[in-house]
């Protein structure tokens, strides 16, 4: 009777210590799992294609350059430019903005003297528009500039002889801070989740089975 119970507990120890690394496995590469979703996010989150997009014609060639205030005002760094070209008709100009709360945006339309009108004003993402501006009522001369409605519902934005640094203010009725966050799990996020995945989990689970000993020295170096 003592031999059957030794024998039954035996076999009990043999049957629940290989669970153990079992779990250990699992546990950590759940672990790295979940590592790799968040900086994915995080990755995805200051990566995410968002674009202040202006439809305007412009009387000559220049750059414009648009500013957004993120917490420390207006600064160069938080800027984006991009050509304008002379054309008798509209296009699109596109200027990425961060996912970041926004709590206002300045346009510098020209570096130069000239006239640009404009048609749209939008925020756009991923999934199409985001916000859309009314320019008639958002735009705001600052310096160097002057600005008029037309006729046909644009609004004329001119640059007089000698202008060097045209401004104007896109007025904001409160910060843009509403980005779907829905938005950042896309495509792009899982294949950055997965290939995180594949760097960290043969990382973790190799420190997380390395034997006591060898942790201590390599401390100890």
């Amino acid at each position: 009777m003592a031999g059957k119970k030794l024998r039954f507990h035996l076999g009990t120890i043999c049957t629940c210590v290989p669970d153990k690394p079992v779990k250990r496995i699992l546990g950590f590469t759940t672990l790295s799992l979940l590592a790799a979703m968040v900086c994915s996010y995080y990755w995805r989150l200051h990566t995410m294609p968002y674009y202040l997009s202006i439809v305007a014609k412009s009387s000559t060639d220049s750059t414009a350059q648009v500013f957004y205030d993120v917490g420390n005002g207006f600064q160069e760094e938080d800027s984006a430019k991009t050509i304008v070209k002379k054309s008798s008709d509209f296009g699109q100009l596109s200027f990425p903005i961060p996912a970041d709360p926004i709590n206002g945006l300045r346009f510098d339309p020209l570096d130069c003297e000239g006239t640009l009108e404009i048609k749209q004003i939008t925020i756009e993402g991923a999934e199409g528009v985001v916000h859309k501006l009314d320019h008639r009522k958002v735009l705001k001369p600052v310096n160097e500039m002057s600005l008029q409605n037309s006729e046909n519902g644009t609004m004329l934005a001119h640059a007089p002889a000698g202008s060097t640094d045209p401004i104007i203010s896109i007025a904001l009725s409160e910060p843009l801070d509403d980005w779907n966050i829905l938005n950042f799990f896309d495509e792009d996020w899982l294949q950055q989740a997965l290939f995180l995945f594949v760097l960290i989990a043969p990382i973790v689970l190799a420190l997380a089975f390395q034997h006591p000993s060898q942790r201590k020295s390599s401390s100890d170096d």
